[in-house]
């Protein structure tokens, strides 16, 4: 993991930088950038490569905003008292801030050039030349627009009630800027989104292969048009997930407010017909992240390629006392990636950490779930639940914790409180660590932040209060990540999220 949570340097999403990848071009020159048949699989590799670098730094802020681990290091000691709440981060935090940004939208605005451009590509046809088929137009489209959504969703999911600016980027310099939605909207515009791949893998036809090769990561959906729709599938059904809870999360902790359950019922059939990733048969092996079947961000070892970012620092990242309270240490989830070094961590926050760290199934090749079968269970039981279907929710929590955790079932009662407490502690074990960022958003979903966060131990803060001086507990329950100065600055510090 590199250190760059500061060096990142935060843009305005109205202002897209470019780089030095040849497939994201120089947006003050767009005519001179080949838009050939040619130079399309450079183009959609960039694309499926949008977030690789930084998708570490959310793994390890999302893992830590929700209590599940933190990386110890005694050279950046924020990477555990940030992220755990322990140190106050604010409006424009340059330490946090410009992560799951800047790389994120300029993947979006890199997808919004390729597809703009895809209907005047010409490609060799029977009769001489032409455009690509419809068929494969579509298909590009579908799978693309899926990329742009899921960008969209992890910068949903860091941001939350801040909001985020939705269709900003590659603006002219000098304009004003849209408004940041709240998360109800954010939501509904990846929804929306996904909705459109959907139709267009649809008009494509289930067959229909594309016209370039996918990473290795998305192998189990880049065969065809059919295929990939269960990508498409799955992630739509964990937004619209994500979309119902924001429409009407719980006032309190004993209730589950007014989620839209047309939007959970959509979910559910989203979930269920996200083949070739979603299975109903569940396996020990799926303990494994890697062994299941899913969609990955693909790494490796091999010159000018991106190794695995948490790969280097694994063993510093250590399980969090408030974690490993609620885990049996023989569930085979757990000993997939952690093993007990006998003591903990010796650097600053050291006393919030236990003696298990992460040292197994985890190499600069492996690679980082996007998304998978055992967390699709997950939120289907979480779907479930908001629907108050408490007993197929708490079977499905079940299912995953006997057939890949390898424990006997639970006896759970059939009531909210109950089936939630247990949904929860099987989502932990079954994907801390994987930069998936359910356990944080359920927490929000559920209004659980200011209880399950723990108060780990007295320090002062911006309120200076007396009592907090005095050395009194308190904790910040960090669960966002700030909007970064760049953007506030460029929109004159009004960064409050509209409704409309």
């Amino acid at each position: 993991m590199r250190h760059g949570a500061l060096a990142l340097a935060a843009v305005a999403t109205t202002v897209v930088a470019a780089c030095s990848n040849p497939v994201v071009p120089n947006y003050n020159a767009l005519s001179g950038y080949p838009h050939t048949a040619a130079s399309l699989q450079s183009e959609v590799t960039g694309a499926f490569d949008g977030v690789r670098t930084d998708i570490g730094n959310y793994n390890l802020f999302m893992d830590g905003m929700s209590r599940n681990t933190a990386y110890f290091t005694a050279s950046e000691q924020r990477f555990v008292t940030v992220t755990t709440g322990e140190s106050f981060a604010g409006p424009g935090d340059v330490f946090m801030g410009p992560l799951v940004w800047d790389f994120y939208f300029n993947a979006v605005k890199g997808i919004d050039t390729i597809l703009a451009n895809v209907p005047a590509i010409v490609v060799p046809t029977t009769s001489g030349s032409g455009p690509f088929p419809v068929a494969q137009q579509e298909a590009i489209f579908g799978a693309l627009e899926t990329l742009k959504a899921m960008y969209y969703m992890y910068i949903a999911q860091t941001r939350d009630t801040l909001g985020v600016p939705v269709n900003e980027v590659g603006r002219p310099i000098g304009a004003t800027p849209t408004p940041i939605l709240c998360a109800k909207d954010v939501w509904s515009q990846i929804v929306a989104m996904l909705d459109s791949a959907n139709d267009s893998l649809t008009v494509a036809g289930a067959t229909t292969a594309f016209p370039f090769t996918m990473p290795p990561g998305f192998a189990l959906v880049s065969a065809n048009a059919g295929s990939f729709a269960g990508l498409t599938r799955a992630l739509r059904g964990k937004a619209r997930i994500e979309f119902a809870y924001a429409t009407g999360r719980p006032t309190d902790t004993l209730s589950i407010g007014t989620p839209n359950t047309a939007q959970l019922d959509s979910a559910v059939t989203d979930i269920v017909s996200a083949a070739p990733i979603y299975s109903p048969t569940l396996s020990a092996a799926e303990a494994v992240p890697a062994a299941d079947l899913g969609v990955f961000h693909a790494f490796s070892t091999t010159s000018n390629d991106v190794q695995n970012p948490i790969n280097t620092n694994a063993a510093a990242i250590w399980v969090l006392q408030d974690a490993l309270a609620e885990i049996d240490t023989l569930d085979l989830r757990f000993v997939a990636k952690f093993g007990n070094a006998g003591s903990g961590p010796t650097s600053v926050g050291a006393d919030i950490g236990s003696s298990w760290h992460y040292v197994n199934n985890i190499s600069g090749s492996e690679p980082i779930p996007l998304v998978r079968n055992v967390e699709l269970q997950l939120l289907l039981a979480r779907a479930h639940l908001g629907l108050g279907d408490f007993t197929t929710a708490i079977g499905l929590a079940n299912g995953v914790r006997t057939n890949v955790g390898g424990l006997p079932p639970a006896s759970v009662a059939a009531d909210y409180v109950d089936a939630r407490n247990f949904i929860l502690t099987e989502q932990r074990v079954s994907t801390m660590t994987e930069a998936l960022g359910d356990r944080l958003d359920a927490l929000r979903d559920l209004n659980l932040i200011g209880v399950r966060d723990t108060t780990w131990k007295a320090h002062s803060g911006p309120d200076g209060t007396a009592a907090h001086l005095a050395g009194v507990s308190k904790d910040y329950q960090t669960s966002v990540i700030a909007i970064p100065l760049g953007e506030s600055d460029a929109r004159n510090g009004n960064i409050t999220p509209v409704c409309p």
